[in-house]
């Protein structure tokens, strides 16, 4: 599957990776919850993968691969949302290929470093 075919919202369900949606209904004040529901589906979605990048760089650096100045340039680029790091993050979601996730943080952290020197 490629990128641009991200998974179903149920399948990530299926993996855990979202918590299962609230039974429909209305919010207290009237309205609906279905926009709600949405909303908290993304951040969960966002969440989890800034939890699995997170843990990546982590890892990372108990690997010695990258010190903690990489760690801290990986954690930049993780909250910045970085394109290249989401990315890695969804291809994790669907082939769950650790080394391959950890090769690709490593070498965007490492072109990041060389651009900026």
């Amino acid at each position: 599957r490629s990128l641009s075919n991200r998974a179903d919202p149920d399948e990530l369900v299926q993996k855990g990776i979202l918590k299962q949606p609230a039974e429909s209904g209305t919010a207290l004040n009237g309205g609906t919850t279905a926009g709600k529901r949405v909303s908290e589906e993304a951040n969960q979605l966002k969440r989890a993968r800034f939890a699995i990048a997170l843990k990546g760089a982590v890892h990372l650096e108990k690997l010695g691969c990258v010190n903690s100045a990489g760690k801290g340039v990986l954690k930049e680029l993780i909250f910045a949302e970085d394109k290249r790091i989401m990315a890695a993050v969804e291809v994790f979601e669907l082939d769950h290929d650790v080394s391959e996730m950890l090769d690709t943080l490593l070498r965007i952290m490492q072109s990041v470093v060389e651009a900026a020197a």
